[in-house]
């Protein structure tokens, strides 16, 4: 079986839930949902692809200078680039993750050694500058001196696979989805995934 490999680049991850007529029952939280991904894969398991969902690089503040001083009496630093975009330092901090993540993923067996080719990789971007930028630092890290495209969907309606809820894919009934954030089911949240919440804080 030929073994494919796709990264996937997605700047904002939306949780939608299909529009019904009849009213949002919550379900229990799952006590235990890093448990499948701790099952070891059987021996005859074949990788067909691995997806990676990312949101942009460290970025400049989208709000108006006027509201970031309501928010703060101390002055608020200068940004090198536009509202909203990704800035000089956040473009090397992508390329030097994915260098590494790279070197990873080589040494895995789960990335070609010599150079990627596009059906190695396919990176997928939003419209915005900020996600088009870090999806080409991206690619700097993973595969340096290669010419290898940022696919983005130039066309003036909302991209479906970024933006479900405008391109009327699904719907989103945020009163539904806010009734479900209880306080019992963030803190089960916490308390199952203490160790990796630790293991980032380490």
């Amino acid at each position: 079986m030929q073994l494919c490999r796709i990264i996937l680049l997605v700047a904002v991850f939306v949780l939608v839930t299909p529009e019904t007529d009849a009213p949002a029952t919550p379900q229990p939280w799952p006590v235990q949902p890093t448990a499948a991904l701790n099952r070891p894969a059987p021996d005859h398991s074949v990788l067909l692809k691995t997806v990676i969902l990312m949101r942009h690089g460290v970025r400049a503040p989208t709000q108006t200078s006027e509201t970031l001083r309501e928010w703060s009496g101390r002055p608020w630093p200068a940004w090198p680039v536009a509202r909203g975009e990704l800035t000089t330092r956040g473009a090397e901090l992508v390329r030097l993750l994915w260098k590494t993540e790279g070197e990873r993923l080589r040494a895995q067996g789960l990335l070609p050694s010599g150079r990627l080719s596009k059906a190695d990789v396919l990176v997928l971007a939003d419209l915005d500058q900020r996600t088009r930028a870090t999806a080409q630092a991206l690619l700097q890290g993973l595969a340096p001196s290669q010419d290898l495209p940022v696919h983005v969907n130039n066309t003036p309606a909302p991209d479906p696979l970024f933006h479900p809820v405008k391109a009327r894919l699904c719907a989103f009934n945020a009163a539904a989805i806010a009734a479900e954030i209880t306080p019992e089911r963030i803190h089960a949240l916490a308390e199952d995934l203490a160790p990796q919440l630790d293991d980032l804080g380490s």
